[in-house]
């Protein structure tokens, strides 16, 4: 018979990326500098439009922030955040390393974040075949304070996968502008014989009080120290407190305040990791002992800066539920919309609208004591939308004082303001709750 048919093709296709043999290193030389990248020598993501990772050489493109060349050669990896929303994550996958050979592995990388506050979060993120450990490396902010500033190394020990196959997300996330580029280069995995940075700290079970910080260790190391600071304080510069164990219980700290943490590996012999942080908390507001301000003199809260520490709101939830702690309609304006109004900044919600409203604004917990008799004074006023007129309520339009003591699981209403009610002066009007009866109802 003989016969052949003609040949069809071809027909293409792409074997997928075989594990990688650590010692590995890649800094971006061979790949292609474009602003749309999606993947080139097993490197990938899956954002391919708005906040994405893409390849640079010299400066990013955008102003005020960014290198102005790559760490070594020419080419480096970088977050465009001229696109994108606040709170956008851009990831950047390595391909599987296998780390079989290594005996301490650590994962080493340069970066470089310049651009003020418009800077977010760096994450590096790890998973080893069983799923994802997020955040087990974390850079907050800018970390270059100028341009022209060197970039900076990082080493992360992979202590915990020895042995194991793994790939490495590098997962940004935009700030506030455009002036937040993250930049990445030369990304090396070998063993390491230094002092390995501690991973996966934490700060948790937080209270009035109280933290509960925990960290991973970076490599073969049993002593570390950690310091918690007041936020903004930066890196220590000296010793921190030394300690065995891979979580501390810090107590004694002042309620309502924000802190940072950080920790650092303790090699011996005068042989430290860097330090890393900050692992941002703050701590819950603690019950006011009364009086809360002075009746004849300044009040416990002017609204001078809104809503006011330890004030809170709620967002549409009904008495029976009390308030969730989401933002409602409450926002600042001056008092009765009149700029010139002795009483200054205040606390205003619109009720002109027709749906249900039913938000919150929420005082500090006070502890009133044993002895002594309290009363709830503050000015209060209704005028029409935006403007300083005399007005009333109608319909279903209403305000209440609640009162809760029993942590907010209860509330009563102790005084209501409604359509029954004498109208409220648009000018303002003073008013005096007394607390001692509304207690004992309550109670």
């Amino acid at each position: 018979m003989g016969t052949l048919s003609g040949t069809a093709g071809p027909a293409t296709f792409t074997t997928e990326c075989a594990a990688v043999v650590a010692p590995y290193n890649e800094g971006f030389e061979t790949f292609t500098v474009s602003t749309t990248f999606t993947d080139e020598n097993c490197w990938s993501t899956p954002q391919t439009s708005g906040y994405t990772w893409d390849v640079s050489t010299g400066g990013t493109g955008s102003t005020n922030t960014g290198p102005t060349a790559a760490a070594s050669g020419a080419n480096y990896f970088f977050t465009e955040a001229s696109s994108g929303a606040l709170g956008d994550e851009a990831e950047l996958l390595s391909p599987l390393i296998d780390m079989s050979a290594l005996t301490n592995p650590a994962l080493s990388f340069s970066y470089h974040m310049w651009g003020g506050p418009d800077f977010d979060t760096l994450h590096v993120d790890i998973n080893d075949g069983t799923g994802w450990t997020v955040d087990v490396f974390t850079l907050v902010g800018q970390q270059q304070t100028n341009q022209a500033d060197a970039w900076q190394t990082t080493v992360v020990g992979l202590g915990a996968y020895t042995g194991a196959t793994v790939q490495i997300r590098f997962r940004g996330t935009r700030g506030t502008s455009f002036g937040g580029d993250i930049s990445l280069d030369d990304v090396i995995v070998d063993d390491f014989n230094g002092c390995l940075t501690p991973t996966n700290v934490t700060a948790a079970n937080i209270t009035a009080t109280s933290v509960d910080i925990s960290w991973s260790a970076g490599g073969s190391e049993t002593v570390w120290e950690y310091a918690v600071l007041p936020s903004g304080s930066g890196a220590p510069t000296g010793a921190g407190t030394s300690t065995m164990n891979t979580m501390e219980s810090i107590s004694g700290l002042a309620s309502s305040s924000s802190f940072e943490v950080y920790v650092r590996a303790d090699c011996g012999m005068g042989n430290f990791s860097s330090w890393v942080g900050p692992i941002n908390f703050a701590t819950d507001c603690a019950p006011i002992l009364a009086p809360y301000g002075v009746a004849t003199g300044a009040p416990g809260n002017d609204f001078t800066t809104y809503p006011g520490v330890c004030w809170s709101e709620g967002d549409d939830t009904a008495t029976t539920a009390g308030p969730n702690g989401v933002d409602g309609a409450w926002a600042s304006d001056n008092f009765a919309n009149d700029t010139a109004s002795t009483n200054g900044q205040a606390a205003k919600i619109n009720i002109w609208n027709t749906a249900a409203i039913n938000d919150w604004l929420v005082t500090p917990e006070f502890d009133l004591g044993t002895a002594g008799n309290f009363d709830a004074i503050f000015d209060i006023a209704h005028t029409t939308f935006a403007a300083t007129g005399a007005t009333a309520f109608t319909g279903d339009q209403q305000i209440q004082l609640l009162i809760t003591d029993d942590a907010g699981l209860t509330w009563t209403a102790i005084q209501t303001w409604d359509a029954t009610s004498p109208a409220i002066s648009n000018t303002g009007q003073l008013e005096t709750v007394s607390l001692v009866v509304i207690l004992e109802l309550c109670n």
